[in-house]
This record gives structure tokens, C-alpha cells and sequence, in this order.
């Protein structure tokens, strides 16, 4: 089939160079949700989710199979259009995943790896085509939000790795700057780029340079998420109370408040160092009643963990109100192990990451 397609100039031929210019553009012919190729392969291979198999017979059924990802190599063959999927059929695919696995599965979890995969294919292979229409611009988006979600919905559970739902989704938003920056120079609105340019923002909350970004982008002068956004990118590690009170605002759609929990860790870290600073110059102590209701924990037991995940002590008063302690180990706060570490919203699988409550 590749000697064929070469001979007949639809594909270019890997042992020839040419200059990029003169490169054939590569379209892709597969018009199933995963090419026939694989679907004999994996069957061979015993490689089949059990999402995609036909309880009749338990062989791999044509109408449940996707595409899945596969992660470029040195020495393996260019793909054939007959393995790559048009953009059209990329979209029903992808329709196919969020409404019929997703919608129909009431356990996020128990589908999540197969989704994960299979939208990561589709990415590729818009990428293989290096088509960039508005097919990819919603596709992408539709599969951002699915990573957002899935980083709130699914962090307690101890199958689920935060940085890797984090990864996926910067890549995601990286193609999709270059795609909004893309169409804004063809002329071609984006209804959807202030929300998902919004999401961008708190995805980078530690980069100073989105301020400047998002003033080229010009949403950041109208009372659109952005605005939001950048209210709660300049509050994260300045004022932590104004952060998570800017959280309980209308402004703040639920897939904003999902990924903000991925920075829940470090924003609350930085507050105890500020409280520690003001320690030092014999500031007045601070009532655990006060750093619970800053600091937007949903219950006293998760704020006991983060005292406890960095060796901060406390004491009652006189009136029996439990209150920090200025002690050498508070002065010396430094990150710990935690055997449950998404009680503190970090992953077990890395350093310090992230958390969430239910008040954003």
C-alpha cells in the first residue's frame, strides 16, 4: 500500500528528500473510528479495551473501537492516510467518546484511561494532517475541558496521577494558542476563546506573563472570564483570602473553580511562609478558626493535615480557641511526605502539587 501510494504521488517517499515547500500535503481516508489495520492488530495482540468489545462474540467490535494513541519512535514507518482519520471523522469520534463512554458511565474513573488515550489520537491526528479548521479548534476544546474536569472530579481517587491530566491539558492549551492565534490572523472568530483563554490563565497561574499575554489577546478589558481569570491569577500568591473569596463569585464558572484546585497546594503553602514572616517580627497570633475560613478548607480535619504535613504546632487560649504556634518548627516550615497526599492536594506520584473544596 505505501509503495502504491508513493508510485502514485499521494504520499511523499521518506527516502527522498525534497524542500518543505514542495511537501505533499498528507489527508487522511480512514472513515471508521479506528482503522481496520489496528483493529486486527490489537485483536491479535490481545490489546482490546474492554470498552470496545463485543460482549456476543468477545472479539473487538467495529462500531466500539477507537483509534488508540501511539507514541512516535525512531525507526518506526510514517502512518498511511488508510490510518489517519479526516477531520469530520474526528469530530464524531469525539462525540462518540464524550456522549456514549462518558455520558453513559456514571463512574468518571472507569473510563478515564480509555478516554484519555483515545483523545490524545485524536490530537495526533489532526497533527498528522497539520490541518488547523475550526474542527480542531473545537475538538481541542472540548477535550480541555475534559482534562479540567477530570482534575477536580477524580482527585481523591488514588488511580488517578495529577500530573499527567496536566500535562495533556497544557499541551492541549498550547495548540489551541496556536490555533486561536491562527484564525485571529485569517479573520475567523472564535466564540469560544475568551472562556477557554480564561482557563489558560489559572492552567499558568505561577507565570507572570500572562498578564502581558492576555492584553494582546483583548479580552482583558471587557467583563469576560478573562477578567476573572487575571483577578485570580494577581490574588493566588499575593493574598491568598482574596483568591479563594474571588472563588465563591458568580464569576467564577465550575471548570474555573476545577483548575484552580490544581494550585489549592501552593497558594495555601505560600500563606503559611507569610504567616511565618510575620511571626518573625512578633505579630499577634492567628486562631485556626481564622486560617479554616481564609484559606476556604471545607472542615477542620483537612486544615489539621496541612499543620500537620509541615510541623506547624498550635495551643488553646485563655477562652479555649485553638491558635498557631510561633515555634522553631513553624519558622523552619518545610515540605514533608504524606502517605495521602491528595488530602493536601499533592499527587503521590511527585513533588507538592494541588487540592481542592468544594466552596469554589
Amino acid at each position: 500500500e505505501r509503495a502504491d501510494l508513493i508510485r502514485r504521488g499521494i504520499i511523499d517517499d521518506p527516502n527522498n528528500r525534497k524542500p518543505l515547500s514542495e511537501a505533499l500535503t498528507f489527508v487522511g481516508t480512514c472513515m471508521d473510528m479506528c482503522p481496520m489495520f489496528e483493529r486486527e492488530e490489537r485483536q491479535f495482540q490481545k490489546s482490546v479495551d474492554k470498552l470496545e468489545i463485543d460482549p456476543a462474540n468477545g472479539l473487538i467490535d467495529p462500531r466500539k473501537a477507537v483509534k488508540a494513541f501511539h507514541r512516535p519512535a525512531a525507526g518506526n514507518e510514517s502512518a498511511l492516510p488508510s490510518d489517519v482519520r479526516p477531520p469530520k471523522v474526528l469530530v464524531w469520534t469525539l462525540d462518540y467518546l464524550v456522549k456514549d463512554i462518558v455520558g453513559e458511565n456514571p463512574d468518571l474513573m472507569s473510563t478515564h484511561g480509555f478516554v484519555r488515550d483515545r483523545t490524545r489520537g485524536i490530537r495526533q491526528d489532526f497533527t498528522l494532517q497539520n490541518y488547523r479548521g475550526l474542527e480542531t479548534i473545537d475538538c481541542h476544546e472540548r477535550i480541555a475541558r475534559y482534562h479540567i474536569l477530570c482534575i477536580h472530579q477524580l482527585a481523591q481517587d488514588d488511580r488517578f496521577v495529577l500530573q499527567q491530566e496536566m500535562e495533556q491539558l497544557q499541551k492541549c492549551m498550547t495548540t489551541l494558542n496556536e490555533l486561536y492565534d491562527d484564525a485571529k490572523k485569517d479573520g475567523i472568530p472564535c466564540p469560544n476563546e475568551p472562556e477557554l483563554r480564561a482557563y489558560q490563565i489559572i492552567v499558568y497561574i505561577h507565570d507572570t506573563e500572562c498578564q502581558r499575554a492576555a492584553q494582546k489577546w483583548g479580552f482583558a478589558d471587557t467583563e469576560t472570564g478573562v477578567q476573572q481569570a487575571l483577578r485570580l491569577h494577581q490574588a493566588a500568591f499575593k493574598n491568598a483570602p482574596r483568591f479563594f473569596n474571588l472563588l465563591r463569585r458568580r464569576e467564577t464558572t465550575y471548570l474555573m473553580g476545577c483548575i484552580a484546585e490544581a494550585h489549592f497546594y501552593h497558594i495555601r503553602k505560600e500563606h503559611f511562609r507569610k504567616m511565618r514572616q510575620a511571626y518573625n517580627k512578633d505579630a499577634t497570633s492567628v486562631t485556626l478558626a481564622d486560617v479554616e475560613r481564609q484559606l476556604a478548607f471545607d472542615h477542620r480535619s483537612d486544615l489539621d493535615r496541612y499543620l500537620e504535613h509541615f510541623g506547624i504546632e498550635t495551643a488553646l487560649d485563655g477562652q479555649g480557641e485553638e491558635y498557631i504556634v510561633p515555634n522553631r518548627n513553624f519558622d523552619g516550615m518545610a515540605d514533608r511526605n504524606s502517605p495521602r497526599a491528595y488530602n493536601l492536594g499533592l499527587s503521590p506520584s511527585q513533588s507538592p502539587a494541588n487540592d481542592d473544596s468544594s466552596n469554589s
